[in-house]
């Protein structure tokens, strides 16, 4: 899109934010000068100069990676929001433009009372790390999108509150993930992701800390004097895990059923859900 027309149409639809999804330095200047008095977010992987970051309007937030092309776009930009409305960068309410650079020339303006999302913000913000949440989100939503070998694959993630979660399990395999003493794995990190990525295809659920480090893989959630849960039928072994170690720790946890939908349990229920990935 020409730089020009992309300061038109922002003007023309005047929102609140302007996201710019790892953008040329160029656009990034061009942006600044042509919307000061919006605020931009600058979405990228890689650090930005000390030009861009001086600028008076921009505000930089690293990720892990772009958005791409495709119906899962959406779900990635959703993720990246659940983040940024828990750390204070987009409130309830706001409107805000996102433009990718990367040649797709993808331009959305979305109004954030209408995504459902500072409801999960909200409710799981005191609990963890949003970007460790909008990280393993990601990591489902791939497993989701990719499957195995070009087959439907489930995953289940249990996020927060590890010490009550790793005493609830047992673990069904050799635990892959390094200890402390070594350095943990993190889903926020991006040589890291692959890894998880690949160990949540196992039996059993991947434990995270509320910082994001993966802990333990292959954990078999031992059910216990199950409590009252509500669960829609024909939902398997790991929905029933989610619900059960979430209706006993203030752990949420994420599934990624066979049949690509993503679901996250807070105290034994449902609270979001991604069909269609």
């Amino acid at each position: 899109m020409d730089r020009n027309a992309f300061i038109r149409l922002c003007r023309d639809t005047n929102p609140d934010v302007v996201i710019l999804f790892s953008p040329s330095e160029e656009l990034v200047e061009t942006a600044s000068a042509g919307l000061s008095d919006m605020t931009i977010i600058v979405a990228s992987p890689r650090n930005p100069s000390s030009r861009v970051l001086m600028s008076r309007n921009i505000v930089y937030r690293k990720i892990s990676s772009v958005p791409s092309p495709g119906i899962g776009i959406l779900v990635r930009v959703k993720t990246f929001f659940i983040a940024a409305m828990g750390e204070g960068l987009l409130h309830p309410g706001q409107r805000a433009i996102c433009f990718s650079d990367n040649g797709l020339g993808l331009f959305l303006e979305l109004n954030t009372d209408e995504m459902g999302i500072p409801s999960l913000a909200e409710a799981v913000g005191g609990r963890m790390n949003l970007r460790a949440l909008e990280a393993t989100m990601e990591i489902a939503t791939e497993i989701a999108r990719e499957g195995r070998e070009g087959y439907p694959a489930g995953a289940l993630f249990i996020v927060g509150d590890e010490q009550k979660v790793l005493m609830g399990s047992r673990g069904l395999v050799y635990n892959p993930f390094p200890s402390q003493a070594s350095g943990h794995m993190n889903v926020t990190v991006e040589e890291d992701v692959k890894s998880i990525k690949e160990f949540a295809l196992l039996d059993g659920a991947v434990v995270i800390d509320a910082d994001g480090n993966a802990l333990s893989a292959g954990r078999y959630v031992m059910v216990k004097d199950m409590p009252p849960v509500s669960l829609e039928e024909g939902l398997g072994g790991r929905h029933l895990a989610a619900a059960y170690v979430t209706k006993t720790t203030r752990a949420v946890g994420i599934v990624v059923s066979s049949t690509r939908v993503i679901r996250v349990f807070k105290d034994g229920d449902v609270i979001y859900e991604i069909k269609n990935v």
